[in-house]
């Protein structure tokens, strides 16, 4: 899913070069609606008011992976089906440390990360914690909220949770991932560069936006 929502938004950055650069080709353009149209008809999960993760066999999870149709520029989606993604992805995936890989409601939601390479590796994306996901989700929450001083203070209080991570493990350093149940204990790589890149970029925007 989120890689037709990549395509579409690297289609409307080509339609906005040919306008730049006055090349008369439509194509981009073209292409580009039909991706959004195809999208919005495909992958919309309307029962549980958010996107199917995958199509080719309908898997009715709520993953985090929809969260970036919502956060990249160029909107694929309503803004009331924008609401309803974020809404649903902040109860059933939002943790303390990022978003959830699957929701904790889900009969195959995974608690832990722990135990022998076989466990974790059942447990990495069906219901693992990822710190990195947090940013995608800040820009999504703030989008749909236009950005409003109660979604802002919101916003912020996310980030600076993660003041007290920053003295846990390595110093200064945002875990990979952390369980699914208890998302205060941090597994993984100690340090992840997109963790620490994301929040960075989170944290960033939200200043942008409050000159």
């Amino acid at each position: 899913m989120e890689i037709n929502a990549l395509w579409y938004n690297a289609l409307c950055i080509m339609e906005e070069l040919r306008i730049k650069f006055n090349k008369e080709d439509l194509h981009y353009k073209e292409l580009a609606n039909k991706v959004k149209k195809s999208f919005n008809e495909k992958f919309w999960n309307n029962e549980k008011g958010c996107l199917y993760d995958v199509i080719d066999e309908i898997e009715d999870k709520i993953r985090p992976n929809q969260i970036w149709a919502v956060s990249l520029p160029f909107q694929i989606l309503d803004r009331d089906k924008e609401k309803l993604i974020v809404n649903t992805v902040y109860k059933h995936l939002y943790s303390t440390y990022g978003l959830r890989s699957l929701s904790f409601m889900d009969e195959e939601f995974k608690e832990k990360y722990i135990g022998k390479l076989i466990n974790r590796d059942l447990a990495y994306h069906m219901g693992t914690t990822w710190s990195f996901l947090i940013g995608p989700f800040i820009t999504a929450y703030l989008k749909v909220n236009d950005y409003s001083n109660n979604s802002k203070e919101r916003a912020k209080k996310m980030i600076s949770l993660f003041g007290d991570h920053l003295k846990d493990g390595c110093i200064n350093g945002i875990a990979e991932i952390f369980d699914g149940k208890f998302s205060c204990t941090s597994r993984g790589c100690y340090t992840q560069a997109w963790g620490v890149g994301e929040i960075l970029r989170a944290y960033k925007e939200l200043n942008r936006n409050q000159e």
